[in-house]
């Protein structure tokens, strides 16, 4: 965990024992008196945010409720936003057509031709796997074909 101690330019960010190369602490780090004696801050790396609508940013550090940040939370440009759901949208239809192939894979063995199962049906199916991709709703719904018994 990264500290920050308060100088008269800024803020001072490192480890603790950077900051303090000839104090020694306990394994669990600075008492909290320590940090509070010395005007030491925790420093904050990563924020909690919807990657649909935000992204994180570098920032200058701030203080906030005895935390200093290091990192601030933006909204997307109108171009990002619709970068970031076109690539949403890829990943989802990889995803898809990856267990579209793999039910495929998994039923090859019905259409051989001493397989004991109706050719027909299962031909009906593996082609409406085919045709998931084609459906309107691709690939944010999907409807998937069942397989015959």
């Amino acid at each position: 965990m990264k500290y920050a101690k308060q100088t008269q330019t800024g803020f001072q960010i490192g480890l603790i024992t950077e900051l303090f190369p000839n104090t020694s602490f306990p394994e669990g780090g600075p008492p909290a008196s320590f940090l509070e004696q010395n005007n030491i801050c925790e420093v904050v790396e990563s924020l909690a945010y919807n990657e649909k609508t935000h992204k994180v940013e570098a920032s200058a550090p701030f203080l906030v409720n005895g935390k200093v940040y290091v990192v601030e939370i933006v909204a997307l440009s109108a171009s990002e936003a619709a970068q970031k759901a076109s690539e949403t949208q890829a990943l989802l239809a990889t995803e898809i057509r990856n267990t579209r192939t793999a039910l495929l894979a998994a039923s090859d063995w019905t259409q051989v031709a001493d397989s004991p199962v109706n050719k027909a049906a299962w031909a009906v199916y593996r082609q409406a796997l085919r045709d998931v991709s084609s459906q309107s709703s691709f690939p944010n719904e999907v409807v998937w074909p069942t397989a015959p018994v």
